[in-house]
């Protein structure tokens, strides 16, 4: 990963952390974070969600310029990314796509950008929502 994905990796990560994060034991009903970036080819960049509840709501909408491919995972099976891991969820975006799944397990979650197979320089925008029902 060069220095500009890690920067931006970085970014998003605390962005998220902040919006995710809570001083009270309580959790809103819903968090929301929203990203855009370009995303070289031959990479990828993670964006950490922190203090996810079990159960809860992850929509993620991705809206691309080509093909990416999408992973959630646990923070832990981010660790081995992407050698041996095992996504919660992996999808494969092109222009406009949402995912909706539940979260297995309270926790951190990795929402993985892969553009390692592109052939160019993609733009990306990306909304992350954690709801409560």
């Amino acid at each position: 990963m060069n220095a500009t994905s890690r920067v931006w990796s970085t970014a998003c990560a605390l962005a998220v952390c902040a919006a995710l994060s809570l001083p009270g034991p309580a959790f809103p009903q819903s968090q929301s974070f929203a990203a855009t970036a370009s995303l070289p080819a031959g990479s990828y960049r993670g964006i950490r969600l922190t203090g996810v509840p079990a159960g809860s709501e992850l929509r993620i909408d991705v809206r691309t310029t080509a093909l990416l491919t999408v992973y959630l995972m646990t923070e832990a099976e981010a660790l081995r990314f992407p050698d041996g891991s095992r996504p919660v969820a992996k999808v494969q975006a092109d222009g406009d796509h949402r995912l909706t799944i539940w979260a297995p397990e309270a926790g951190r979650y990795m929402v993985i950008l892969d553009n390692r197979e592109g052939a160019s320089e993609e733009q990306v925008a990306i909304a992350v929502t954690v709801s409560l029902d």
